[in-house]
């Protein structure tokens, strides 16, 4: 493994672009988890009411069409959750002189639950419990996106570069 010292300096474009990087892949992995919602809806469907395989060519070409929208705004979400809870812990790691990716997923992987529990829990006479059983399946999806983001930010942001650049 390289030493600090082998690893480029990093520059406030090259953090920008990191994050912009990683904001893209959590948008493209928010929009897959969603076809994969709509996907598993279509297949509870009623077996009386119409044929599975219709619901399911439904779901995928919902899917497809809104793609690009869906990518776009969960990319700029996820761009603003990298800059107000991301960049701060970074910053502060990158002070420390920590530069691990598995730290990054971790931060990642621990930041977009609790984010969206925090939220969720905002303004209503709700417990943490119920929060939690209620939508218990979306919290280890956000974590397995957010951890994939914090990675890949990482190593973005401290990857050698190439002979050519």
């Amino acid at each position: 493994m390289p030493d600090a010292m082998s690893r480029p300096p990093l520059t406030f474009d090259r953090a920008f672009i990191s994050l912009c990087v990683g904001a893209i892949w959590g948008g493209v992995l928010t929009d897959l988890a969603l076809t994969a919602y709509f996907i598993a809806g279509a297949t509870r469907s009623s077996p009386w009411s119409r044929p599975m395989a219709l619901e399911i060519a439904k779901a995928l070409g919902f899917s497809v069409l809104a793609a690009v929208p869906i990518i776009l705004f969960a990319s700029i979400v996820w761009l603003l959750g990298l800059l107000v809870v991301g960049a701060p812990v970074w910053w502060l790691t990158h002070g420390l002189g920590v530069r691990s990716a598995w730290l990054a997923a971790a931060v990642g992987a621990i930041a977009p639950p609790a984010l969206y529990l925090a939220c969720s829990l905002h303004g209503r006479p709700t417990s943490v419990i119920w929060a939690l059983k209620e939508e218990w399946t979306l919290y280890p999806i956000l974590a397995a996106i957010g951890a994939v983001v914090g990675w890949t930010v990482a190593r973005s942001a401290y990857r050698r570069p190439e002979s050519g650049e």
